[in-house]
Order: C-alpha cells, then sequence, then structure tokens
C-alpha cells in the first residue's frame, strides 16, 4: 500500500516537471530586432488617452510586421509631445512603435 502511494506521488511529480518544461517551439525561438513603425498620430481627453490612441495602431503595425512569429518588445518613442490643440479641443502625441519580433526556428 506504501509502495502504490509513492508511486502515485512520484507520477505526478514527474508529470509536473513534464508539464513545466520548455516545448521545442519555445526553446527555438530567439527575441530578434524588429524595426520601428510608421509615426501615428493620436488624440483624447488628456495625454494619456492621446498616447494611448497614438501607440495602438503602432502595436497592431509591429505584430503584422513580425509575422508569422510574434513580437517580444515593444516601445512607444514620443515624436510629438503632447500638446492641446484648441481648434479641435483635443490632446495631441504622435510616435512610432519600436519593436522585437521572436524569430522561432
Amino acid at each position: 500500500m506504501r509502495s502504490m502511494r509513492l508511486m502515485s506521488i512520484l507520477a505526478m511529480l514527474v508529470l509536473v516537471i513534464l508539464a513545466a518544461a520548455p516545448r521545442d517551439s519555445e526553446a527555438a525561438c530567439v527575441c530578434y530586432p524588429g524595426g520601428s513603425t510608421a509615426i501615428h498620430w493620436g488624440s483624447g481627453a488628456n495625454c494619456s488617452q492621446a498616447t494611448s490612441a497614438a501607440a495602438e495602431p503602432g502595436y497592431d503595425e509591429a505584430d503584422a510586421g513580425c509575422y508569422p512569429d510574434s513580437v517580444c518588445l515593444t516601445t512607444f518613442v514620443v515624436d510629438t509631445a503632447c500638446y492641446w490643440d484648441a481648434t479641435e479641443m483635443v490632446y495631441k502625441v504622435s510616435g512610432k512603435v519600436r519593436y522585437r519580433c521572436y524569430i522561432c526556428s
């Protein structure tokens, strides 16, 4: 009875170790420089919203630039600092996304 319980515990331990081990596809991927997106403009009720609006299409562009693999790192780089546009009554900002791509073999 005791040896059966010990075998059961060992079997569960092996399953946990196997589940935590990296898959071949994960182990074969490396994060390489990808590039930069075009400059995107965003506007919003405050600078945070304007920055998010400018960054979002850049993230989509980075995803497309890394296809068929995926993005491993992104950084939004401000081109035009946030400012108040009195004509449109919104804050505006522009910038691009620098990104790195997983390259998987």
